[in-house]
């Protein structure tokens, strides 16, 4: 009898349980966000990574906002101005670069001094460094 109402009461609590949806916080969230294949192939080709980084802070979501974002990782030497992709609402950057012609911390070193004038900060969720399908993480 009390195996039978443990079982009822289960069954109940997990059909009262709401689905589970993306929190739009987690790492693969953010790299998805950003996430270009287009891109990244051809940085693979040219021997190129590619960074994904999260952006950190009080952030306001509206087009001057990313306009800003945008233009000041363009503005890091180093980086492919054409590759530079922004998810305000889920507060990630993406960018191809040359590691012969920067380094990663170089590059994080110029935006985040750049973002750091309106309070918010970038870290480190990603890089891409073309070696394989696993995508290892780059050496810096």
């Amino acid at each position: 009898m009390r195996l039978s109402i443990f079982c009822a009461v289960g069954l109940l609590s997990s059909l009262c349980v709401p689905s589970v949806q993306a929190c739009g916080h987690c790492v693969e969230d953010k790299i998805a966000a950003v996430y270009d294949f287009a891109v990244v192939k051809q940085a693979q080709a040219l021997h190129q990574h590619v960074a994904f980084v999260a952006i950190d802070g009080a952030l306001t979501t509206d087009a001057r906002t990313h306009r800003a974002m945008i233009d000041i990782v363009r503005a890091a030497k180093g980086v492919d101005r054409a590759s530079v992709r922004v998810s305000l609402e889920l507060a990630a950057i993406s960018f191809v670069y040359d590691p012969k012609r920067a380094s990663f911390a170089s590059i994080h070193r110029s935006i985040e001094r750049q973002v750091s004038r309106t309070g918010l900060r970038i870290s480190e969720i990603k890089i891409l460094d073309g070696s394989g399908p696993e995508q290892k993480s780059a050496n810096r």
